[in-house]
């Protein structure tokens, strides 16, 4: 029996990725991790940035892969209300993207999870996920205009376009 919903049964998730180069002057590096302690604590702060930036977004356009942009819709432009801070409807009936940190064993606790702060890793990591019922979820190339536009206040926060980013599929 198929499902009526195509994307139900989908296994994977998506990631936006931003990782400073490891090569920068210490100056730089310093800006990055204070970037890295606001989204952390403060992620409003950033997330109001990046909506503007979104808003902003020029009707006509194409990214660096050389395709068009599929622009925001006015559901994904919306401050997400949760601690982890992002973007989407606070409802879960929305698709959203939040800031993510990570559960993981650590040496002093092996048998309990703990959250280990987003800068242990020196990256910022955005998750994209899809309504709680699996009717509103994202596609990668519906990324590329969030990506770019969080690239732009990452520059403007920092001072320099000194960062990889990358869109992952996570199984």
């Amino acid at each position: 029996m198929t499902s009526a919903n195509p994307n139900a049964s989908r296994r994977w998730g998506l990631d936006i990725v931003f990782r400073q180069h490891n090569r920068v002057p210490e100056n730089f590096k310093k800006l990055w991790q204070n970037l890295l302690r606001t989204c952390a604590f403060n992620p409003n702060v950033i997330v109001k940035l990046w909506l503007d930036k979104l808003r902003n977004h020029p009707e006509e356009c194409h990214d660096g892969d050389g395709g068009p942009y599929i622009l925001p819709r006015h559901t994904d432009l919306v401050l997400l209300e949760r601690a982890e801070g992002g973007i989407g409807g606070s409802d879960n009936t929305c698709r959203q993207i939040r800031f993510s940190g990570f559960m993981m064993h650590t040496e002093r606790q092996k048998d309990k999870k703990e959250w280990v702060p987003p800068w242990c890793y020196d990256e910022i990591k955005l998750c994209a996920t899809g309504s709680a019922d699996g009717t509103d979820v994202w596609e990668p190339r519906q990324l590329r205009v969030y990506r770019d536009a969080f690239s732009e206040v990452i520059c403007e926060y920092v001072g320099v376009e000194a960062h990889e980013k990358r869109i992952e599929i996570v199984v």
